[in-house]
């Protein structure tokens, strides 16, 4: 069974996030991985690009977003994509 990160960050995520979605995707090809979750932080800006990206450096793209609770900042749920729908 191979490892898959499911919650990575990019420039989108404000004060987490330090590479791009080029150097993300990319690093991971490098480690071997064959897909590959971006899960900003409150913000799906980087979505189109970060497929696109995987698509062309032959990775499976796995979409999400990091949701911060509205009651406590310090609390967040991870929603990953399943399909289209």
């Amino acid at each position: 069974m191979a490892f898959v990160p499911l919650h990575c960050y990019s420039v989108f995520s404000f004060y987490a996030g330090v590479c791009t979605v080029r150097e993300l995707v990319s690093r991971a090809k490098k480690l071997g991985v064959r897909a590959l979750a971006l899960t900003d932080t409150d913000c799906m800006s980087g979505l189109v690009q970060f497929y696109l990206e995987c698509r062309r450096q032959h990775l499976k793209p796995i979409l999400g977003v990091e949701i911060t609770t509205p009651a406590r900042l310090e609390e967040y749920v991870v929603l990953l994509a399943r399909n289209a729908k």
